[in-house]
This record gives C-alpha cells, structure tokens and sequence, in this order.
C-alpha cells in the first residue's frame, strides 16, 4: 500500500475512536432527544396498559383469558418492525412515519371508545404494530444524519 492510500484509508478502530471523540452538536441533541421520546412513548403505553387493566376489570366483563391478550396485543405489535422497513422502502422514511402516527392514533382512538375488550385487543395491537413499524426507519435517519463529516461511508 503506497502513502496515499495509508492516509486515506483508516481502521475500524481508528473510524471508531474518531467518533467516540466527536464533539456533539446540538442536532446530534435534537436526535438524541427525538429518538428518546419515541422510546419514551412506548414505555408510556405499556405503563398505560397496565394502569388501565385493573379498571377495565373493574368496568367491564374482562376474563384472565382477556387480559392476557391485551397485555399480548401490544407485544404482538412486533411485526409491525418488518413492515416499518418494507414501507420505509416501497414508499419512503417520511410517509412511513405519517402512516405510523395514523395507526397510532388509530389505535389508541379504538381502545379509548371500545364498549368490548375485544376492540381494546385491536387497538392495543395497532398501538404495537406502530411502535415497532417506526423503529427501523427512524434508526436509519438518526444513523445518516448523526454521522460525523470526516466519518467512512
């Protein structure tokens, strides 16, 4: 290898170190902070499920059987993470998180004026399939956009 390529070419570990001590800037905040928030929604549905559970007992004929599939649906939602990077591709990251925010409001629009758990299963499963449907595209946004100037690929 002559000279120039030894200086244009780095190392794993080298491309790594240099990231480890790139000064965040405040858009690295932003995503941080946004990326944040998307984990911090999900956690707020399954808090919120939880709060919800013993008073749906309480309002409506609920059988353990019952509450274990809401309890499921949300984890269910899963395999919206295939769908979230299938649309993010077909139809782009942007219109993705659009139709995401769709099925969330959806979803929480149906567990809110359900008469029956069973439309509470539904809703809590598309609450699921949205939470995880916006994972893949967001992660490749944050992973573009955060990358350091001076960063390979």
């Amino acid at each position: 290898m002559n000279d120039d390529q030894q200086n244009t070419v780095l190392s794993k570990a080298s491309v790594f170190g240099l990231l480890d001590e790139a000064p965040m800037t405040a858009l690295h905040y932003c995503y941080w902070l946004l990326a944040s928030g998307r984990t911090l929604l999900d956690g707020f549905s399954v808090v919120s499920l939880g709060i919800a559970i013993p008073l749906l007992k309480q309002e409506m004929t609920v059988t353990p059987v019952l509450v274990g599939l809401i309890g499921s649906a949300l984890v269910l939602g899963v395999l919206g993470a295939m769908l979230g990077g299938i649309a993010a591709d077909w139809i782009g990251r942007k219109r993705t998180f659009i139709v995401d925010m769709a099925i969330m409001v959806a979803g929480a629009a149906l567990c809110v004026m359900a008469r029956e758990p069973s439309l509470i299963v539904v809703g809590q499963f598309l609450i699921g399939v949205e939470s995880e449907s916006t994972f893949p595209p967001a992660a490749r946004t944050c992973r573009r956009s955060c990358r350091a100037p001076y960063a390979a690929g």
